[in-house]
């Protein structure tokens, strides 16, 4: 699975937000499409007509506003929770139903190694399970 760059999609949201660049990026692959549907709708003249195009265009600018602002407000560990799943593996060994980082969960593995908790077997071992 691809890794997703929370500054990336802060980069789409605000320079190509209008046509959905940061929804197709983080997979959101509907609204990405929906807006650039509204935004082709109204540059061909097909809601002109209609007398809607500003308010059409105001809320598609909110929207990605919106996004934007939710992109750089999260911290990276909620943005890769939310975006890069694949980066979280969930825990069934005494915490169901919890998701922890692999990162820092072979962080901690690596401490319990080097106090000479465990051997070097039992590190692998789970190292090796937390990897998939």
């Amino acid at each position: 699975m691809k890794e997703r760059n929370r500054f990336e999609a802060i980069k789409r949201a605000f320079l190509g937000g209008c046509i959905g660049l940061h929804d197709f990026y983080l997979g959101r692959n509907f609204r990405g499409t929906i807006k650039a549907l509204a935004l082709g709708f109204f540059i061909t003249g097909f809601v002109t007509k209609t007398n809607l195009p500003t308010p059409i265009l105001a809320l598609i600018a909110v929207s990605n506003l919106v996004s934007g602002l939710k992109l750089l407000s999260i911290g990276q560990r909620d943005f890769d929770f939310k975006y890069n799943p694949h980066l979280f593996v969930k825990m069934t060994d005494g915490f169901p139903n919890t998701n922890v980082a692999v990162a820092d969960e072979i962080l901690k593995l690596n401490e319990l190694f080097e106090k000479g908790l465990i051997t070097f077997e039992e590190f692998e071992k789970r190292k090796k399970k937390l990897l998939g």
